[in-house]
């Protein structure tokens, strides 16, 4: 949710601008095209890691690769062909599913989805407002970002081993804090049961009505969440900033439609294409439903749609979606009046939503809201102080942070995640060199720490210490 919060805030700034100016101004595709080599360059060689970065663009003009870095350490170059994974922008084609089956009428909007579940399922309800699909497209469901269910082991993330039976388990026992179709809350869980939901209605799975229904009619060859042995040789690598490889895990079938595809830059501008009808498709009437905003956001000029987010104020009009996960990064956007579409993919933890909404918008003044800041300073303390740090920390119940001294070193371990080392900024201040991040540690009363703070520029993440 954070992240989605997050490239609202930079729409947000966007729009406030003079848009007649940046209409008017903004720099020819051309310019546009080298400015974006210059950043993405710049964005990679600064780690001092083998890390790859790709952008996409189509327009009426055609489509153009830009590229750097490696597919992975000591690997080939990154280029249009190189997988990376959707993360998040998985949801716009199972809100694409969605609309299909609206389309044929195969499914109603407005159903509850406990029609298509098993009747021993207790779907939670709110002063007899039920979930629809729709609440599920629209992440207004109520329904939590997660399954607050533990894995059972601390270094596995909660949502690895979710099932059908555990999914069932959660809906029966959860309760909802307000009505469904009353207030916007990124999902993850949601879109999960919304992919469920249509499985269970068209009797295949997830992966083959995706093939099925997209790919296959937009000729999307490497689009796929079940990976061949020849796709994953196109895989790139997840690291974090500091080189350590991240765990890709799989995302289990019951959750694919929250974000378990794969694809390539060249998929996506196939995708961009026939969403903006700049490519002839039987898709293109359930792709312009999904772009529909149908519940705000941020006033009346960000609103949700059908998964993506859509951005619109006077002659400013666009329609993107982010993703991320340990590893990787993903952005798609386009501008349906102007015609252009946005890919970005990146295999290391670092923001590239800036460079998407630059490369649809032309606006220099959004690099700003991306900009690097200079790495805090390292200073001495009394390592002493470590020991009262070290413990386990809670942020949800599927969640944990461990943090560890080891000598005069402090480290700290996130579930599912490898181990960082701290660095003093004060004496409870700590930053991160793997991604950008701090950890504040704080005291209660008696000078007993009590809880940490992960801060980032998506906001504050709270854990509380348990042990």
């Amino acid at each position: 949710m954070k992240k989605t919060i997050h490239l609202v805030l930079l729409l947000v700034a966007l729009i406030s601008m003079a848009f007649t100016d940046i209409i008017s101004q903004s720099p020819q595709l051309d310019q546009r095209e080298s400015k974006i080599k210059e950043l993405i360059q710049e964005r990679v060689e600064r780690h001092h890691q083998e890390f790859g970065l790709v952008v996409g663009i189509v327009s009426e003009r055609g489509r153009q690769i830009i590229s750097y870095g490696k597919q992975r350490r000591g690997g080939k170059a990154v280029d249009g062909d190189t997988l990376f994974e959707l993360c998040s922008v998985t949801k716009v084609f199972t809100s694409l599913l969605l609309a299909d089956m609206v389309r044929r009428g195969e499914v109603n909007l407005d159903d509850p989805i406990e029609k298509y579940l098993p009747p021993e399922v207790k779907v939670p309800s709110r002063n007899g407002i039920k979930i629809t699909s729709l609440h599920l497209a629209t992440h207004t469901s109520g329904l939590p970002n997660t399954p607050q269910i533990k894995s059972g082991e601390e270094s596995i993330p909660g949502y690895i081993n979710f099932s059908e039976h555990r999914l069932y388990n959660f809906l029966s026992n959860y309760t909802l804090s307000r009505e469904p179709g009353t207030q916007f809350e990124y999902s993850n869980l949601g879109f999960g049961l919304l992919g469920h939901v249509l499985f269970l209605k068209a009797g295949k799975s997830y992966d083959q009505q995706v093939e099925e229904r997209i790919c296959r009619p937009l000729g999307m060859t490497n689009t796929r969440r079940k990976m061949t042995p020849a796709l994953n040789e196109r895989l790139a690598v997840g690291y974090f900033l500091d080189g350590q490889q991240a765990k890709n895990y799989h995302m289990p079938p019951v959750l694919a439609g929250a974000g378990g595809l794969r694809s390539t830059a060249h998929d996506m501008l196939t995708f961009l294409a026939a969403n903006m009808g700049l490519e002839s498709s039987p898709l293109l009437n359930a792709m312009q439903a999904t772009h529909k905003g149908r519940f705000p956001i941020a006033k009346d000029i960000v609103k949700i749609g059908f998964a993506w987010i859509v951005a619109q104020q006077d002659d400013f009009h666009i329609v993107f979606h982010g993703g991320e996960k340990d590893g990787y990064r993903a952005f798609i956007g386009f501008d349906p009046g102007k015609k252009i579409g946005v890919v970005v993919f990146a295999n290391f933890q670092e923001r590239i939503d800036d460079i998407g909404l630059y490369s649809l918008s032309g606006e220099r003044d959004i690099l700003k809201l991306g900009e690097y800041t200079e790495e805090p300073k390292q200073v001495q303390v009394n390592p002493e102080v470590y020991n009262d740090y070290a413990g386990t920390y809670q942020t949800t119940p599927t969640f944990f942070i461990v943090v560890t001294r080891e000598g005069d070193r402090l480290f700290a371990q996130g579930t599912g995640q490898p181990k960082f080392e701290l660095f003093p900024e004060s004496e409870t201040t700590f930053f991160l060199k793997a991604v950008r991040a701090k950890i504040i540690f704080e005291r209660d009363r008696n000078g007993k720490v009590f809880r940490l703070i992960v801060r980032s520029s998506e906001g504050d993440e709270i854990s509380k210490k348990i042990k």
